[in-house]
């Protein structure tokens, strides 16, 4: 964090330098002290060893010259085993060596081999039935996913249909599993509990690597990559990434032609600033570049994971005006904590607490004056100067007399 260049701007706004260097510090002591125990016990072993290998020399020494004083040996005798017992304490000292830094290199090698064992478990548990060509219909019936990492659920007895063209929303409060249910969705993940199907086929039977053929995704925490603009496009279909007219057209789409065109080199600059020469965009731009990367798939299910959350209010509008027209006769889910942007989806799908609370469409969900009127009112409040007049889930619906 001291040396990103992401982070200079926060650390320098909030004054973080001298505190993460004492941290760093710290954390530097508590490994060098670690470092030094190991280093002590490495020399007690190291003088151990180094010791007993002097006293047998010494022993062998000692009887070599008592057998040449009795006459025993001859002296030059004497002097070859002088030699030898001086090149083989030479070899035991290097063995002693090289015995502690390969018990050391041992232990890695441990892990390095337990992890080689993994693969013919993973080989052997991965399915690889073909996925379905066509597609329908998602269902999920009673998914519930925890990660390896928590303690409690991230989805609950979640129940939810996508049919073919339709576009459906996800919303919800932070942390209430719309993420987590997207890559289910996108095979990313699966489920601890339940089933999804694809046109009635358990994917969790198929091919992943199959099944994702069919799936593009876009996350909010999307990947920059510090390659030619061509290729960031691209990238969403590598087998098609020199169709540079279809790369142009997606980026069309998403709004990102006017400005890689207008690039030093048009679609063959480099984007980011990683490479000498490589331009570096907004927020907003390597969003839209993104975005063309998703539609560039051609796949028939569209995830979107906050897609519009870097753009303007204007052009994010305009994409989702847009969006039935950008993925005409493909499945869209989109995902967004900006009511206003899932309005005109064909159902929308509230989640609380990584379960399905509320369904239905905006018209319906507003008529229920549930969990979805209540943040909905809450958002129209507060670009309208409401809040503080009408209490949560008790305002006007959006569009009556009083909030227009």
């Amino acid at each position: 964090m001291l040396s990103g260049r992401d982070e200079a701007k926060e650390v320098r706004a909030f004054g973080l330098a001298g505190y993460l260097r004492d941290r760093y510090d710290r954390l530097y002591e508590e490994r060098i002290r670690e470092l030094r125990q190991v280093a002590r016990r490495h020399l007690a072993f190291s003088l151990v060893a180094t010791l007993g290998i002097a006293v047998v020399l010494l022993v062998t020494l000692l009887l070599v010259a008592w057998l040449t004083l009795r006459d025993e040996v001859t002296l030059s005798q004497a002097g070859i085993a002088v030699a030898g017992v001086a090149i083989v304490g030479a070899r035991l000292t290097q063995a002693g060596y090289s015995a502690g830094a390969l018990t050391e290199a041992g232990l890695y090698m441990d892990d390095y081999n337990a992890f080689l064992d993994l693969l013919p478990k993973v080989a052997a548990k991965r399915p690889t039935a073909p996925a379905p060509r066509g597609f329908e219909r998602i269902a999920v019936e009673g998914v519930s996913f925890t990660y390896p990492s928590g303690g409690e659920p991230a989805l609950r007895d979640v129940h939810l249909e996508i049919h073919r063209g339709e576009v459906v929303a996800l919303v919800g409060e932070n942390g209430s599993g719309k993420t987590t249910l997207a890559k289910l969705l996108a095979g990313l993940y699966t489920p601890s509990g339940g089933r999804i199907s694809w046109d009635g086929v358990d994917i969790s039977t198929v091919d992943p690597d199959d099944l994702r053929r069919s799936v593009a995704v876009i996350f909010q925490d999307f990947i920059r990559y510090h390659l030619p603009a061509r290729d960031n496009v691209g990238l969403g279909r590598p087998d098609a990434a020199e169709d540079l007219e279809a790369i142009r057209r997606a980026a069309d789409h998403a709004g990102a032609d006017r400005f890689l065109s207008g690039l030093p080199s048009g679609y063959e600059t480099v984007l980011g600033p990683q490479f000498i020469g490589g331009t570096d965009l907004s927020v907003g731009q390597w969003q839209r570049v993104a975005l063309a990367r998703a539609l560039f798939r051609d796949a028939p299910f569209v995830v979107l994971d906050e897609p519009t959350a870097a753009l303007d209010p204007r052009a994010e509008h305009d994409l989702f005006d847009r969006i039935r027209t950008l993925l005409a006769d493909r499945t869209v889910l989109l995902i967004s904590h900006r009511f206003s942007s899932v309005r005109s989806a064909d159902r929308i799908y509230v989640m609380a607490e990584g379960q399905i609370a509320e369904a239905g469409t905006h018209e319906e969900l507003m008529a229920d004056r549930g969990i979805y009127t209540e943040l909905f009112t809450l958002q129209a409040a507060a670009y309208l100067g409401n809040v503080g007049r009408d209490r949560p889930g008790s305002a006007e619906p959006f569009g009556s007399a009083r909030s227009t």
